[in-house]
């Protein structure tokens, strides 16, 4: 006789995962307003901010002048540019439309 997998129990979750993440660009989200990028209100003003200065440090540190710290600007880039990517994704996805 064969016992079960100690990863059986956990199967199920990890579809649901994986359908969660399979299916996000697709699920539809609330249609966007300039308030979504004011600051104090809007979900989306602290991550945009965020990734304009990861972007900005980690290649002001890459390229600039000093050049004292490479490997923190290159991960700073790195998660700035994960960042950007979620952004857009985020903001590629089907609205719901109000009628």
């Amino acid at each position: 006789m064969t016992e079960a997998s100690p990863l059986a129990d956990e199967l199920p979750f990890v579809d649901r995962a994986k359908a969660w993440i399979r299916d996000w660009p697709r699920r539809p989200r609330r249609p966007l307003t300039a308030q979504d990028f004011l600051p104090h209100t809007g979900s989306l003003f602290l991550p945009t901010y965020l990734s304009f200065f990861l972007l900005y440090g980690g290649s002001w540190v890459l390229f600039g002048p000093n050049q004292t710290f490479r490997l923190g600007g290159f991960l700073a880039l790195l998660g700035g540019a994960g960042l950007t990517t979620l952004i857009v994704l985020y903001i590629r996805r089907p609205s719901t439309r109000r009628r």
